[in-house]
């Protein structure tokens, strides 16, 4: 019996069916060709299915080596960009340390009401007004030698 065909019928319905019947040579030849195309068919889908899977083997071995091209790059990146943000830390730290300084400082010099007590204080007493050492020392000469 061959692949796709109807098991065959008896010719005489009173004989019945038979596995064992003898077969002539033209049914034994077509069930050889039958044979012999279902195997080539096979044989056929059997390579299209292996080509079809050395493409997808291929493809996902392109896809693996592009993956890990990218995570080699984002790796890099990633730590190119750790190292820039730990520069950037020190130099916060940096300028944090100068304005702690300068607000140090700040904190020391005069201030405007001080400053303003000063200039009153100033101005009372007229320094300008005031005579050196030196100064005095000639005139308490001239006035001897009167």
């Amino acid at each position: 019996m061959a692949f796709g065909k109807k098991p065959e019928e008896p010719a005489d319905p009173k004989k019945g069916f038979s596995m064992f019947k003898k077969k002539d040579n033209h049914e034994l030849i077509d069930s050889v060709a039958d044979l012999s195309a279902l195997s080539n068919s096979l044989s056929r889908r059997t390579r299209v299915s292996e080509e079809r899977i050395v493409n997808i083997n291929r493809k996902i071995q392109l896809a693996d080596q592009n993956s890990m091209g990218s995570f080699k790059k984002i790796h890099t990146e990633l730590r190119s960009s750790s190292d820039e943000l730990i520069e950037v830390k020190k130099e916060l730290s940096k300028m944090k340390m100068t304005m702690d300084l300068i607000i140090k400082e700040l904190k020391l010099s005069a201030k405007k009401e001080d400053v303003n007590v000063l200039q009153r204080y100033i101005n009372m007493w007229d320094p300008v007004k005031f005579v050196s050492q030196n100064e005095v020392e000639k005139i308490v000469k001239r006035i001897l030698e009167r």
